[in-house]
C-alpha cells in the first residue's frame, strides 16, 4: 500500500471499492454490514471472512480470500489512522 492509499478515509475507500467489477454503487448494503464488523474486530482474517461472506451470500460470486484479506487490511488501515487522529 503506498502513501496516498493511507490518506484516504475509509468511507471514501468504500465508496470506490468494487470487488467484483459490477460499479461501486453497487455494494451499499453490503458496506454497511462490513461497517459493522469494522468496529465489531481489527483482526484482519476476521474481517476478510465476514467480507468473503457478506459479499458471496449477496451476488453468489466466488471472492478470493486474498482478496478480500487485502481489503481488509486496507480497511482496518484507514479505520485505525482515522481513529487516531484529533
Amino acid at each position: 500500500m503506498n502513501k496516498q492509499d493511507k490518506s484516504i478515509p475509509l468511507n471514501q475507500w468504500l465508496e470506490e471499492w468494487d470487488p467484483l467489477n459490477i460499479g461501486p454503487s453497487s455494494y451499499d448494503t453490503e458496506k454497511a454490514d462490513i461497517m459493522g464488523i469494522l468496529y465489531i474486530t481489527d483482526n484482519p482474517r476476521t474481517v476478510a471472512a465476514k467480507i468473503k461472506e457478506i459479499i458471496e451470500f449477496s451476488f453468489e460470486e466466488t471472492l478470493s480470500m486474498e482478496k478480500c484479506l487485502a481489503a481488509a487490511n486496507t480497511m482496518l488501515l484507514l479505520k485505525n489512522d482515522s481513529s487516531c487522529s484529533i
